[in-house]
């Protein structure tokens, strides 16, 4: 799969997709903005993010973690300061769901180890 995969618009599925989420999740700031993203989202394309949607979640999700790798870099570059941590997640987030989109029926090849790909740094540098 490619990053510059078009998927259609999404139709109305079979179960809200913000329903789930809130039964994983407790930190109250998250899910409030959870639930302001769900109505943007609605506004937008006329439904909730919902499962058996048309389209592919994991080509879905794997473009907006190379969105959020750009966007935690650009911060960084601004003078933010960002734990190599939270990149070293991002980045983890990226491989998994890129092995994921080449190795669709393979989920072992999915379990990949955090330490193995990003050694912990010598330094404050990313």
């Amino acid at each position: 799969m490619s990053a510059a995969v078009n998927e259609p618009d999404p139709t109305p599925g079979d179960a809200v997709v913000l329903d789930e989420v809130l039964k994983r999740i407790s930190h109250e700031g998250v899910i409030k903005d959870l639930r302001v993203r769900a109505e943007m989202g609605k506004a937008k394309y006329n439904t909730y993010l919902m499962t058996n949607n048309g389209r592919d979640a994991i080509q879905d999700a794997y473009q907006e973690a190379l969105d959020l790798i750009m966007y935690v870099t650009q911060a960084d570059m601004e003078g933010t300061s960002m734990s190599s941590h939270l990149f070293s997640g991002v980045m983890l987030v990226c491989i998994q769901l890129n092995i994921m989109l080449d190795t669709p029926k393979k989920p072992e090849a999915v379990e990949v180890e955090m330490e193995e790909i990003f050694p912990t740094p010598t330094d404050s540098s990313w």
